[in-house]
């Protein structure tokens, strides 16, 4: 027993919200230190914790990659995880970022205006 009860559904946590897209310098950051071949963990743990749903992601993925592992923090998942992994859960994330704020605007545009 790891210590971490099995997942019974999709994590709310990991759901993009509105406010996701608040934080979009802190996506083109990481996409810019996923090209910097200078860039550590340190940076990319930084850049991450700005996206709560990206880093409850982040934290899931690695629990299902190594579940004898307690992964409680970002920096730790992306350690287990390497680039490669964070650029596996990073594609669907930016996915359903853009769907997200697609809707919004169509939300916005179908909705009466009060003039």
């Amino acid at each position: 027993m790891t210590g971490q009860p099995a997942p019974v559904g999709p994590d709310p946590a990991t759901e993009v919200q509105p406010s996701d897209l608040e934080h979009l310098p802190a996506l083109h950051g990481i996409l810019a230190a996923l090209n910097d071949p200078g860039a550590g963990v340190s940076q990319l743990k930084d850049l991450c914790n700005q996206l709560p749903s990206l880093s409850a992601r982040l934290i899931a993925r690695a629990r299902r990659e190594a579940p004898h592992h307690e992964v409680r923090e970002v920096g730790y998942a992306l350690a287990i995880l390497g680039n490669a992994g964070l650029e596996a859960v990073l594609l669907p994330y930016l996915e359903d970022l853009t769907i997200l704020k697609t809707d919004l605007e169509e939300a916005r545009a179908s909705a009466p205006s009060s003039k």
